[in-house]
């Protein structure tokens, strides 16, 4: 009986772990909706987005020392860092999507779809402009096929705000 008795145990205990695990996968699947784009976050230290760049062998350009133009598989994609505080973290992606196949309404629908959110704002009938507000503090603007998500309380410690200094779409 003792025998049966530690199969029945082990039983429980190998559904237990299943249901346990069942529930932290449905919790990423809700709480885990993305925050970056292209791998590239608001707040990331420069340091590892050169890492994400090399792993990839994306060829990048540098037009100033605070921003990088790299071309990638999907678009064209600018960083934009805050080279005034500390590890020069990233406050600005814009990405020049290559889908041209796909309208404006296409794009936000599957945006909508990875960020877990519906626009804040915009759509067919604003000129296929949409907003994004993300639980991160960053926006996500998408204008036609160019993606662009940004920190503006990071911009603003940079002093880049005042300027008015947003990266420009990546050259094409």
């Amino acid at each position: 009986m003792s025998d049966a008795r530690n199969k029945a145990t082990i039983k429980i205990v190998i559904l237990s772990g299943a249901v346990i695990i069942a529930l932290f996968a449905y919790k990423a699947m809700i709480g885990g909706a993305r925050q970056d784009v292209f791998g590239f976050s608001p707040g990331m230290p420069r340091e590892d987005a050169d890492k994400i760049i090399t792993k990839r062998q994306w060829i990048c350009e540098t037009p100033d020392e605070n921003s990088l133009d790299c071309k990638t598989e999907a678009g064209r994609v600018r960083l934009a860092f805050a080279g005034a505080l500390k590890g020069k973290p990233v406050y600005a992606v814009n990405a020049s999507l290559s889908r041209r196949d796909l309208s404006p309404e296409e794009i936000a629908k599957s945006v909508s779809k990875q960020f877990g959110r519906e626009p804040t704002s915009g759509g067919p009938d604003n000129g296929g402009h949409y907003l994004w507000d993300l639980p991160n503090g960053s926006m996500l603007k998408l204008d036609g096929t160019e993606l662009q998500m940004t920190n503006k309380a990071l911009a603003d410690r940079n002093g880049a705000a005042a300027t008015g200094s947003v990266p420009a779409a990546p050259a094409k």
